[in-house]
Formats: structure tokens, C-alpha cells, sequence
């Protein structure tokens, strides 16, 4: 939410009860048109802010609209508070979208608070500021930047580079810079702006707007850790305004929102599921079961378990949804529309991989090629949706396959997935990588290295942007990576992933004791074995055994393995009192090895080899 749609620098505080029902203001009378005394003004703005709050923008910009109209009749447009209705009308087109139907109001306002109030006072720099804020978000970059630094000169020359005052000039300036690519430069601008937060307080709606801009701005840097600590600032904020995290307050709910798409966008899918619930439950209590609303976010919840494999769950949450929608439906006297059968169609191809996931093959494999031929059928109505369904489908049916050994339906069936998401007009980053990363774990099976290489250096900086850099996509791929050139004799590249990479976050994330970790931590032990680096392969072998050890019996065989290595790389150094040591160790647990010369121990890497999704 942009601070044009949180409290203006413009606003008062009304001090007036209205003492008009909602209906008469939705509607007022000729009689109180034409007199428009104080009371109607203040009960008419009190009530268009309770509008906007809600988030019902419809009614708020009725009221605001036939407030304007009965001030320019009473007393004309040169009239400061006739100004301000027009300016409020103006901010919830932009709330709306509708820019261009907002500049039409500000253009003509600008030049009329320019020669009423001067070309520097408060409200002529909020107009220029809120025309920048169309240029923005219409993608119009250079316009803005001119207004945004001719607003913050004004600002800085009136107050004080350091005031406050300065710090909404600063957001916008922020936000253009976001826009630009210009990451570094929009977080020191918006940290700047933050300093709004010392004099008016964590609660103000423009303090939040900073702060979940500068939020977005840590994570398209990939600094999860500050963007995460803003976020909690921002939920902190808002939700202190608005009765904590049981509140069901449009704009505390909007806020929730934002953070479970940032969880989602970083594939934390518990911390994204608790907060959709939240979404949906508030939905649910504000607008009902059968609102568009209170379903998409229901879409997204499911979504999150879906992306969670939690197929039990997801299918009962999907059969939910697609009830709902068929009673919606139902209701409706015309036909169902394009809207509407999207949704459907989506729908009932998560309930199917759903199915095929909790056994119900039949039923899942019937409702997937349903899906899938429907949205081949209708593919010329919207391309883009009906792709990415396609897409989908593929990949689910590409991933069962796969579990079912039939490896080369499986690759098939990924390659048209793969396809559908390269036809994408506008191709979202993560559907890519997860398409590039499903065909390359197929093709790795298939012992298709070169192409395997290539699909996962393609991946690569796609998962990077789109997920961050310690993501778990991301790091799965680089690890893949890593073990296709440990594959290909390439041992320098292969060990400068998995040290660079992919060991220090996985060790940090699930620990020593964890396969995900010991297993590229083996990888790497063994590439320094085959560059000779023995002391580094003698470090790691140390730290892997013990890990292993800790799993289990079921992995007894690649202890062996991991000890027989670790003998011969101590061979290697002539450190034979260890080796003694160790055999003695093992003896006593029932394992005898034989020594090794060192052309023998090159060819023992396949034992125990697991697939490339550990």
C-alpha cells in the first residue's frame, strides 16, 4: 500500500460525529447538497475514511465525489477544502489502479492549488507527488524522477535535508529507484525515509509503507534475515493498530498478506500456510464463504500446502473450493464466464495430482488428462493461464512416472512441460526453474550429463532472483550441479560448488547430523581425493563418518565406503599408525577391510551413489 492510500499528509482529524446514515450520504438529498454545512462536510470525510479503511473504495469515492460537487457549487474551486475532496478522489483511483483517470483530476488541480496556495506549499507538492506516483506505477520512470526530486528539493529547502519532512519525498524516490533495478540505491533511500518512524510512531500508515517497501527491497536483494526483521516491524505496526493477529480489519488482513506472499516467495512454507489461514479465516468472517476474495485467498492456502506436498490436506481444501465455486455458479443466471471456468479447470488438475498422490490413481490421472485437454482446447482464449496449466499437468504426470521407474514416459512428459513454460508471453522465473530442474533430475537418472549441465546453468540465476540465493530450489540445483560434474571428471567446478555453496548452507540449515548435508560434504571429500588436496579429503571423511553413523543402519554400506576412502587418502600421507588405529577400530565392529592401492580406490565412487534429489 502506497502511503496515497494510508493517511495523507493532508488529512485532519474530524472531531465531528456524523450524524448521517451511511445510505444518505451514499445518496444525499438535494436539500443537503445545495446547503453543504460543516456537519455534512465533516460526517461526509469521517465516512470516506471509514470507507477507504474497509477497503471498500467504491462507496468512498461516491461519497467524496458528491462531497467535491456540492463544494464547488457552494463555493467554487478556488475553495482549499473543494481542493482537498478533489485530491481525495484522486488518491483512490490510484488506489484503484485507474492512473490515468487520476492524472485527469491532479493535472487540473495542480495548476489551481499553484496559483491559489503557491508553487511551494504542502498540498501543491503532495498533487505533484501523488502525479508521480501514476508515472510509477504506469511504468512512465523518467517522468517521475523529475517530479520526485523537484518535490524533494522543495521539501529539503523548506525544512532541512535532515527533517523529517523529507522522508515521503525520499519513499517515492525509493520506490522509483526499486522500479529501475537500482536495488542498492532504493534501500539506502527508503532507510533514509524510515526516520519518518522516530517522530510519528511504528502504527503510522506511512511509517508501514516504507517499511513494506523497504522490505521487498531486502528480498529482491536476497537479504532474507532484514527483510524478515522488517516484515515482523511491519506486522508489529499494523497489527497493534488493528486488535493483533486475531484482528479481521481489511488493512491488518492486506498486511498479512503481503508477509505470507513474501514466505511464500522463499518457499517457507509452514511460516506461508499459518498466515494464508489467517487470511482466509478473516475473509470468511468479513465477507462470507461465497466472496471472490475469501476464495482466492482459500486458491492460495491451497496452493502453499500443494507446494508443501501435503496432499491429504490440499485435496480436501481444493474440494472446498471447487464446491463453493459450483454453487457460486449455479446461482448465477448467465453463462459461467472465462474467469470462472479458469478457476475450475485449475482446480480440478490440483485435485487430480492431489489423488495421484494419496493413491487414487484412477480418479487423479482422469481429472489431470481432463485438465489438460481442456486447457489445449481453450488455449487461444488465454494463453498465458492455459500454458501454465499445461505445464503443470505435465510436470505432475512427468514427477509420477518418475516414481513409477518409467523413466522415459517421465522425460516426455517434463520436455512438454518445459515446452508450455518457454511459450509463456510473459514466463513466471520460478514455474521455469522448477521445469529446467524437473527435466534435469529425469535426464540425471538417464545419465544425460551434458544436458543436465546445461538446463541446471540456466536454472541457476533464475532460482537466485526469483527464490534467493539460499533457498532451497536454488540450493538443491546447485547441488545437482555439482554432482553432474563430479560425474564428468570436472572436480575443480564440482568442489567449488558444494564449498561455496552448497555445504554452508545446508550445514547451517539442517545441521552435521542431516544426509542433506553429509552427502555434498562426501562429494566434496571425494573431489579433494581425485585434485590429491588429501588433507582437506582427510578433514571431511572425518566429519561425514561420524555424521553417517548417527542416520543409522541403512546406511552402513556408505560408512564402509567413506572408511575405505579415508584409509587409503591416510595411505596417500603415510600416516600409518592411523590407519592401524582405524582398522583396529573397525575390526572391533565386526568390519575388516582390505587395503587398497591408490588405481583401485579411484573406482569405488559408485557405491552407495544416491539420486540427485539426495
Amino acid at each position: 500500500m502506497s502511503r496515497h492510500q494510508a493517511n495523507s499528509a493532508e488529512e485532519a482529524v474530524i472531531h465531528h460525529e456524523p450524524t448521517y446514515s451511511e445510505s444518505e450520504l451514499l445518496c444525499p438529498s438535494k436539500t443537503l447538497l445545495e446547503e453543504c454545512d460543516i456537519n455534512f462536510i465533516h460526517a461526509s470525510r469521517k465516512q470516506y475514511y471509514q470507507l477507504r479503511d474497509r477497503l471498500e473504495h467504491d462507496k468512498a469515492a461516491r461519497v467524496i465525489e458528491r462531497l467535491a460537487d456540492a463544494q464547488r457549487r457552494r463555493w467554487g474551486e478556488e475553495n482549499v477544502q473543494y481542493m482537498r475532496s478533489v485530491y481525495d478522489v484522486a488518491t483512490i483511483r490510484t488506489i484503484e489502479n485507474r492512473y490515468d483517470e487520476a492524472e485527469a483530476l491532479l493535472h487540473p488541480l495542480l495548476e489551481l492549488r499553484t496559483r491559489v496556495l503557491g508553487a511551494e506549499h504542502l498540498h501543491t507538492v503532495n498533487t505533484m507527488d501523488l502525479i508521480a506516483d501514476c508515472h510509477i506505477h504506469r511504468g512512465e520512470l523518467d517522468e517521475a524522477e523529475a517530479i520526485c526530486k523537484r518535490c524533494l528539493a522543495i521539501r529539503e529547502r523548506q525544512y532541512g535535508p535532515q527533517s523529517v519532512r523529507v522522508c515521503l519525498p525520499l519513499y517515492s524516490l525509493g520506490l522509483l529507484c526499486r522500479k529501475k533495478g537500482k536495488l542498492e540505491l532504493a534501500r539506502d533511500t527508503l532507510l533514509k525515509a524510515a526516520r519518518l518512524e522516530e517522530e510519528v510512531g511504528l502504527i503510522d500508515c506511512d511509517v508501514l509503507a516504507i517499511l513494506m517497501a523497504l522490505a521487498r527491497t531486502y528480498a529482491d536483494l536476497g537479504d532474507d534475515d532484514s527483510a524478515e526483521e522488517v516484515w515482523l516491524r511491519v506486522i508489529r505496526g499494523r497489527l497493534t493498530g488493528w486488535g493483533g493477529m486475531s484482528s479481521v480489519h481489511p488493512l491488518a488482513i492486506q498486511t498479512i498478506e503481503a508477509v505470507a506472499e513474501f514466505w511464500e516467495k522463499r518457499e517457507q512454507w509452514a511460516a506461508a500456510k499459518d498466515l494464508w489461514e489467517r487470511v482466509a479465516d478473516a475473509r470468511w468472517e468479513n465477507l462470507g464463504p461465497a466472496h471472490e476474495l475469501t476464495l482466492t485467498a482459500q486458491v492460495r492456502l491451497y496452493t502453499v500446502v500443494f507446494e508443501s506436498e501435503d496432499f491429504q490436506m490440499a485435496s480436501i481444501l481444493v474440494e472446498e473450493v471447487l464446491q463453493q465455486r459450483m454453487k457460486n455458479a449455479g446461482k448465477s443466471s448467465s453463462l459461467i464466464n472465462l474467469s470462472s471456468l479458469c478457476d475450475l479447470i485449475e482446480g480440478r488438475l490440483r485435485l487430480g495430482i492431489c489423488y495421484t498422490n494419496c493413491d487414487r490413481l484412477e480418479e487423479g490421472d482422469s481429472l489431470v488428462n481432463e485438465a489438460i485437454s481442456a486447457s489445449e482446447e481453450l488455449e487461444n482464449e488465454n494463453s498465458n493461464f492455459f500454458l501454465s496449466l499445461q505445464c503443470l499437468g505435465h510436470y505432475w504426470v512427468g514427477r509420477l512416472r518418475w516414481d513409477q521407474g518409467r523413466m522415459t514416459e517421465a522425460c516426455a512428459h517434463r520436455r512438454t512441460a518445459l515446452d508450455c513454460c518457454r511459450r509463456y508471453p510473459s514466463p513466471v522465473a520460478r514455474t521455469t526453474v522448477n521445469c529446467l530442474e524437473g527435466l534435469a533430475n529425469v535426464l540425471y537418472e538417464l545419465e544425460e550429463m551434458q544436458e543436465v549441465e546445461t538446463l541446471l546453468r540456466e536454472a541457476l540465476p533464475l532460482s537466485d532472483a526469483s527464490t534467493g540465493s539460499n533457498s532451497r530450489t536454488t540450493i538443491d540445483i546447485a547441488r545437482t550441479l555439482a554432482y553432474c560434474l563430479h560425474y564428468q571428471q570436472r572436480y575443480t567446478e564440482a568442489l567449488a560448488l558444494l564449498k561455496d555453496r552448497v555445504i554452508p548452507v545446508r550445514e547451517k540449515l539442517l545441521g552435521l547430523q542431516d544426509q542433506g548435508t553429509l552427502t555434498p560434504m562426501r562429494y566434496a571429500a571425494m573431489c579433494e581425493d581425485r585434485l590429491k588436496n588429501y588433507l582437506e579429503a582427510e578433514a571431511l571423511y572425518k566429519r561425514v563418518i561420524p555424521g553417517y553413523e548417527t542416520l543409522g543402519e541403512g546406511w552402513h554400506e556408505t560408512i564402509v565406503f567413506c572408511v575405505q576412502n579415508l584409509l587409503d587418502i591416510l595411505h596417500h600421507q603415510d600416516k600409518l599408525d592411523e590407519v592401524e588405529n582405524l582398522l583396529a577400530e573397525w575390526a572391533g565392529k565386526g568390519v575388516h577391510f582390505v587395503p587398497t592401492n591408490v588405481e583401485e580406490s579411484q573406482d569405488k565412487e559408485e557405491v552407495a551413489e544416491e539420486d540427485a534429489s539426495d
